[in-house]
């Protein structure tokens, strides 16, 4: 949806993010948490022999 509304070049794209920001900020969602669990797991497989 945001790179349809134009991405950061446009005033909707913008809005956008600002709304998500808020939503995530309200619920206290973060997305980093998933790529930290996801690096992790690669590292441990990776010193365990598993990958």
């Amino acid at each position: 949806m945001y790179f349809k509304l134009g991405g950061s070049h446009t005033e909707q794209g913008m809005k956008y993010l600002y709304d998500l920001d808020r939503l995530f900020i309200e619920r206290n969602l973060s997305i980093g948490g998933s790529a930290d669990t996801l690096i992790l797991t690669i590292f441990i497989g990776q010193l365990t022999g598993l990958l």
